[in-house]
């Protein structure tokens, strides 16, 4: 019994750094998404100006 609640415990304690990673990665896919977006938007101003 005193295993299961130590099992929890961990689990309890491992859970907050996985949703942490997990907002952190969306929020890099993001800022790579608007990168790449702002990249694109540029060179498309750059290529009319030439």
């Amino acid at each position: 019994q005193p295993t299961v609640i130590r099992i929890q415990n961990h689990l309890i304690r491992l859970l907050p750094v996985s949703v942490v990673t997990f907002e952190l990665r969306e929020n890099y896919q993001t800022d790579k998404l608007s990168t790449q977006h702002n990249y694109v938007r540029r060179k498309h101003v750059r290529d009319k100006v030439a």
